[in-house]
């Protein structure tokens, strides 16, 4: 379970650390981590992917099609030059 050790490190470290003052309010702090997991999967390249995106490594891999994914993706993926 390396894996989720290091996402949860990630996360914390990434996002949670840096917006601490907003789990009191608990609806702007998700609308934030909703963003940033988006980032987190569709911009922010990983060291253990090869410096690729999660979602490249599904559109490789596991030759998904574009149309699984959400709007919210759809966004992200227009501006995340992915091949």
């Amino acid at each position: 379970m390396p894996y989720i050790e290091r996402y949860n490190r990630t996360l914390r470290e990434e996002f949670i650390n840096n917006n601490v003052a907003l789990i009191e309010n608990e609806e702007e702090f998700n609308r934030l981590l909703v963003d940033y997991l988006v980032y987190y999967n569709s911009k922010r390249a990983h060291l253990s992917l090869n410096l690729k995106t999660s979602l490249q490594i599904m559109f490789q891999i596991y030759k998904m099609s574009y149309m699984y994914l959400t709007n919210t993706f759809i966004n992200y993926i227009k501006n995340a030059k992915i091949q």
